[in-house]
């Protein structure tokens, strides 16, 4: 039915998206970025569940005004967000309007390493090339 099909939607703006960033084509990833989000919206208004917050929804504003890519992240509808630009004004843009607004962003650093997941004291693999 139509949930299936927004989950499968879903799964493949997520497989693009992951090859359009890691080829660099930055333009296209920023757009399926902003289908991802579409396609999240329509998921919560099929299962009548706010996925969007009223929080993320006016970040989602924010970053459209700035020229940037903005999604939740995390389960449910997201504790955090993150935000994607092809350049650096847009998304001191987007910060400087984020912040005026009360959202605190998150000072992030590159992991040398690449993403990493483990289970307890244990460290289990890296993903690199992200």
């Amino acid at each position: 039915g139509p949930t299936r099909r927004c989950l499968d939607r879903l799964g493949e703006l997520s497989g693009r998206g992951l090859g359009e960033l890691t080829a660099g084509r930055v333009p296209a990833f920023l757009d399926t970025v902003r289908s991802f989000n579409g396609a999240m919206d329509r998921l919560g208004a099929l299962l009548e569940i706010p996925i969007l917050s009223e929080g993320h929804r006016r970040l989602l504003e924010l970053a459209e005004a700035a020229g940037v890519a903005y999604k939740p992240s995390g389960a449910g509808g997201g504790d955090l967000g993150v935000a994607f630009a092809a350049d650096d004004a847009s998304l001191l843009r987007f910060t400087r309007s984020s912040t005026r607004e009360g959202f605190v962003p998150l000072p992030l650093e590159t992991e040398p390493r690449g993403a990493l997941w483990s289970t307890g004291d244990r460290h289990h693999g890296t993903v690199t090339g992200v």
